[in-house]
């Protein structure tokens, strides 16, 4: 029996809950610049009249798509059987 190839999903975005949670682990001028101004990713400039992210995807617990790690491996990772995301 020829063994299961893997599956890589090299396009999930995560998000944090607040960019100022990454701000601690920051250098200068990255800290200042993150902490004033966010971090220009998702939901944060890309202009959609439905929106960029997958509907279904909020976490249960509410938040930003991609803000919940437990829910985007139950949903994508085993869901899909994906091996490296």
């Amino acid at each position: 029996m020829k063994p299961r190839s893997k599956v890589i999903d090299c396009d999930v975005h995560n998000t944090l809950k607040s960019h100022l949670d990454l701000v601690p682990y920051l250098e200068e001028p990255w800290k200042t610049r993150v902490a004033e101004n966010g971090l220009g990713l998702m939901f944060s400039g890309y202009y959609s009249p439905i929106g960029v992210g997958r509907k279904d995807a909020v976490p249960p617990g509410g938040g930003q798509v991609g803000s919940d790690p437990d829910f985007v491996i139950e949903q994508l990772i085993d869901s899909y059987n994906v091996d490296y995301a």
